[in-house]
C-alpha cells in the first residue's frame, strides 16, 4: 500500500496526462463497465458498493520485455475471491510508465510496473490486488472507503507478495543463503543457538564450518561478503513504510521477492533472528542485529495478531517502543496488551509515510484486530484535517489503554498550527527517542486521572509541579550519520561530528559550573563529587536505558566517561592533553586530502575534528561518546532551579516547569501558555529525565500538592 494525500494533482498526477476528477468519475454512466475516452487513457467507473474492490488479471507473456497488460474486474469481498495481494512501495511518483489496461494506457510508477513484469507468468493469468491500479486514485471518496477495507483485502489474500524491487547479484546470493536456514527450523532452540553462534564466528572468519554441516547448510554459502549482506536489505524502503506494517501482519502467508529471487517471510525472519542471537552470544551488535531491529515492528505485530506463537521467539515491547534492542524472555502479550493502541500508534513515529494521515490510517486494520471499537477509531477519510485525526488517535490511545504513556512521545520540535500540545506530531523522523517504557516510576504507582474538554482540544491531568529549568545547553545535532570519505555528501556527517564535540564540551562546562555552584549556595542535591558525576552520567544516558544490553558494563562506562572528559578538555586552555599533542598522536587519515573539497579540508583541520578522532581511537571513550549520541539525539542537557541535572527535548528552555503527572512514569516539561490562561493551563514540551526524580523521590516531597493542570 502506498501513501495517499489530499492534493491529488501533486501526489497522483503520475496516473496520466489526462486524469479524470472525482466528480467526473462519479458521474459516469455505467457501474459495470469502465469508461473509454478519446484521450487514450484508462478511466474508472465507481465501485457499486462499499464492500467491493477491483482485482487485476495480469495477462501472461513469455518475454520479459513485452508490455505489461492487465484487465480489471470488480469483486465483492464478502464472496472471498481468490487472489494474491502485492505489498510494495510506489517509488518516485514522478517516474511513470504506461501499462495496458483493457487496451488503454494506465500510468503507474516504475516500481509498480517492474513488480508486475516480474510477477507475470509465461503461460497463464495471475490474479492480483495492487493498490495503485485497483483503487481509483483520482477519487478521494473511493480511496477513503478502500483504506477501511484494507485489512480485509490483505487477510483474504491467499498470499501477500512482498516486492523489494529488481535484484542485483547481492540480493540473489542473500536470498539463496538465507533460504538454507529452513533446514535448521526443526532443531530445538539450544541447537539453533549453537548454530547461530557458529555461523556468526564463521562469517567473521574466526572459525571453520562445523564438521557436521551438511551440503545444504548455510555454512556452505558463507563468504566474507556475507558480513555486510544485511546492509542491502536494511536500506530497502519497504521495511520502513507505514503501510507495509499491516500488510505483512495480516497476511495468511507471505513471500518476499527481489527480482526473480524469493524467500518465505517466516524463513527470512527465522534466519535473521538466528544470526542476531549468534551476534548477541558473541557480545556484539552487528549487521544481523541491526536488520533484526529493522524487522522488529513487523515481527511483533504479526506475532501479536497470529497467536498462538507461530514464530518461536518473544520480543520485549518496551524495547521496541523505546527503539532499543530486543531482549528475549519477555511476555510479549502481557506488555503490549496493557496499552495496545499506544503501542501501535507510537510505532508510526518510526515509520515513513509521504502523507501524514497515513501514519494513523495505516494502522486502522491492526487496531480493528485488537478489538478496538470501530466507532472509536478515527475513520479513514482523506477530507479530514491532520490535526483532528491525530488528536482523535491520541485520545483513543489514552482512553482505550487507560494510560497517559503516549505523552512520552511529544517533543515540540515541530509545532503545527491548531495543534493540541498533548498530541504527538508523528512527523519528525529524527525526534528525540522516548524514555524506556515500564522502567521509571516518577509518580510511583499512582493511577492516571484525566478528563477531556467538551471540544476535545484540551486534556486535564492530576499533577505536581516540582521544579523548573534554570539553565540549558544547545541541542544535540547528531541524527545517526557516519562519515564516509568516499562521498562528498558525507561532509554533513563530518559537520555533525564536529557539532557533537562542541555541544558535548558545552554540556561538560555547564555540569562543572553547576557542580561548583551547588557547593557554594548549599543546594547540593547529589553529595560528593563522584555522586554528582554519576548523576550527570545517568542524565546523559537516561539511567543507562539507551545503552545496548551487551555494553552495560558499569566499569567500562565510568572509565569511558573519564576518558571522554579528558579528550573534551583538549579544547580548554592549559589542558593536560594539549590539542597539538593529541593531533600528533593520531594515525594518518585514510584518504588523500588533496582529493577532498575545500569545505571538507577545512572541517577536518578543526580542533573539534581532532578531538572526535581521538575519542573514536579510544575504545572506552568511543563507547561512551557513541552511546551519548544515541541517548541525546535532538535533546538538551539542563540544570534545574533545584540543582538537579536532566535531559529533555531540544525544545525545552529556561523557565519550563518540571511536572510529575499522576499515572505517568516519567516527568514532563510544561510551559506557560502564551495566551496567558493562568498557571494551571500549560503547554506540553515533552518528557524529561531528571536525576533524582525518576523513582518517585519528588512525588512524596512535602509541600507539593497534587493539582489539576490543563494541557492546552
Amino acid at each position: 500500500m502506498s501513501d495517499y494525500g489530499d492534493d491529488f494533482s501533486t501526489t497522483f498526477g503520475f496516473l496520466g496526462p489526462a486524469i479524470q476528477t472525482a466528480e467526473d468519475s462519479n458521474s459516469t454512466a455505467s457501474a459495470t463497465s469502465n469508461v473509454s475516452t478519446l484521450d487514450g487513457n484508462y478511466h474508472y467507473n465507481p465501485l457499486t458498493n462499499s464492500h467491493s474492490t477491483r482485482l487485476i488479471t495480469l495477462l501472461p507473456s513469455p518475454f520479459i520485455n513485452d508490455v505489461v497488460e492487465v484487465e480489471l474486474h470488480e469483486v465483492d469481498l464478502k464472496t472471498r475471491p481468490e487472489y494474491e495481494a502485492l505489498s510494495y512501495t510506489w517509488g518516485d511518483a514522478r517516474e511513470t510508465v504506461a501499462i495496458k489496461c483493457e487496451g488503454r494506457d494506465l500510468w503507474v510508477t516504475r516500481n509498480c510496473e517492474g513488480a508486475l513484469r516480474h510477477l507475470r507468468k509465461g503461460g497463464e493469468n495471475r490474479r492480483l490486488w495492487v493498490d495503485a491500479i485497483c483503487i481509483d486514485q483520482s477519487s478521494i471518496d473511493e480511496r477513503s472507503v478502500q483504506v477501511r477495507n484494507m485489512g480485509e483485502i490483505y487477510t483474504i489474500a491467499e498470499c501477500v507478495l512482498v516486492w523489494l524491487g529488481p535484484a542485483d547479484g547481492p540480493e540473489i546470493e542473500i536470498f539463496k543463503f538465507l533460504s538454507l536456514f529452513e533446514s535448521l527450523m526443526s532443531l530445538d532452540k539450544q541447537a539453533q543457538d549453537v548454530y547461530g553462534t557458529q555461523l556468526y564466528h564463521h562469517m567473521r572468519g574466526s572459525l571453520p564450518p562445523p564438521s557436521h554441516s551438511t551440503p545444504v547448510s548455510p555454512f556452505t554459502l558463507i563468504t566474507e561478503s556475507k558480513n555486510d549482506m544485511f546492509e542491502t536489505l536494511d536500506l530497502n524502503p519497504w521495511f520502513w513504510r507505514t503501510w507495509t506494517l499491516q500488510e505483512i501482519a495480516l497476511a495468511r502467508s507471505a513471500t518476499v521477492i527481489c527480482g526473480y529471487a524469493t524467500i518465505s517471510w517466516d524463513i527470512l525472519v527465522f534466519a535473521v533472528s538466528l544470526l542476531q542471537r549468534g551476534e548477541k552470544n558473541a557480545g556484539v551488535y552487528g549487521r544481523a542485529s541491526t536488520f533484526h531491529s529493522t524487522l522488529s515492528h513487523q515481527i511483533m505485530v504479526r506475532k501479536l495478531l497470529l497467536e498462538p506463537k507461530v514464530l518461536g521467539y518473544t520480543i520485549s515491547a518496551q524495547d521496541l517502543l523505546a527503539g532499543h534492542r530486543m531482549r528475549e524472555g519477555a511476555n510479549l502479550n502481557r506488555l503490549n496488551m496493557q496499552r495496545p493502541v499506544t503501542t501501535m500508534l507510537t510505532m508510526a513515529l518510526k515509520r515513513q509515510a509521504t502523507e501524514a494521515k497515513d501514519r494513523v490510517f495505516g494502522l486502522y486494520a491492526i487496531l480493528q484486530r485488537l478489538d478496538v471499537p470501530v466507532h472509536a477509531l478515527p475513520l479513514p477519510d482523506y477530507t479530514r484535517e491532520v490535526a483532528q485525526i491525530y488528536r482523535e488517535a491520541t485520545r483513543l490511545a489514552i482512553e482505550e489503554d487507560n494510560s497517559l504513556w503516549i505523552l512520552n512521545y511529544v517533543n515540540s520540535i515541530e509545532e503545527p498550527i491548531h495543534w493540541s500540545s498533548w498530541v504527538p506530531t508523528w512527523i519528525e523522523n529524527f525526534a528525540p527517542g522516548p524514555l524506556t517504557a515500564n522502567v521509571f516510576k516518577a509518580a510511583r504507582i499512582s493511577q492516571p486521572r484525566y478528563t477531556f474538554s467538551p471540544d476535545g482540544l484540551s486534556l486535564t491531568v492530576r499533577a505536581k509541579i516540582v521544579d523548573s529549568i534554570m539553565l540549558t545547553t544547545q541541542r544535540s545535532t547528531w541524527f545517526g550519520r557516519h562519515a564516509d570519505w568516499s562521498s562528498e555528501r558525507d561532509l554533513i556527517a563530518v559537520e555533525e561530528a564536529i557539532n557533537m564535540i562542541q555541544i558535548s564540551r558545552e554540556w561538560m562546562l555547564l555540569f562543572t559550573e553547576a557542580k561548583a555552584l551547588a557547593t557554594v549556595i548549599g543546594a547540593n542535591r547529589y553529595g560528593d563529587d563522584f555522586s554528582h558525576t554519576e548523576a550527570f552520567i545517568r542524565a546523559l544516558l537516561q539511567d543507562f536505558t539507551v545503552v545496548d544490553d551487551n555494553l552495560k558494563n558499569t566499569h567500562d562506562i565510568i572509565h569511558g566517561f573519564f576518558a571522554w572528559q579528558r579528550y573534551l578538555s583538549a579544547l580548554n586552555p592549559n589542558s593536560t592533553l594539549p590539542i597539538h599533542q593529541l593531533r600528533a598522536s593520531l594515525p594518518p587519515l585514510p584518504t588523500d586530502l588533496s582529493m577532498l573539497s575545500e569545505p571538507h579540508r577545512r572541517c577536518i583541520s578543526t580542533d573539534e575534528w581532532t578531538v572526535h578522532r581521538g575519542i573514536q581511537e579510544d575504545r572506552e571513550a568511543a563507547l561512551f561518546h557513541n552511546q551519548v549520541r544515541l541517548g541525546m539525539r535532538a535533546k538538551t542537557f539542563f540544570v534545574s532551579d533545584g540543582g538537579r541535572y536532566g535531559t529533555a527535548t531540544a525544545a525545552a528552555k529556561k523557565g519550563d516547569r518540571i511536572v510529575l503527572v499522576q499515572g505517568l512514569g516519567v516527568p514532563l516539561t510544561l510551559r506557560a501558555n502564551e495566551e496567558g490562561e493562568g498557571d494551571r493551563t500549560l503547554k506540553v514540551v515533552g518528557p524529561a529525565f531528571v536525576a533524582g526524580l525518576m523513582e518517585g523521590e519528588g512525588w512524596g516531597e512535602e509541600g507539593r500538592e497534587v493539582v489539576d493542570l490543563t494541557l492546552a
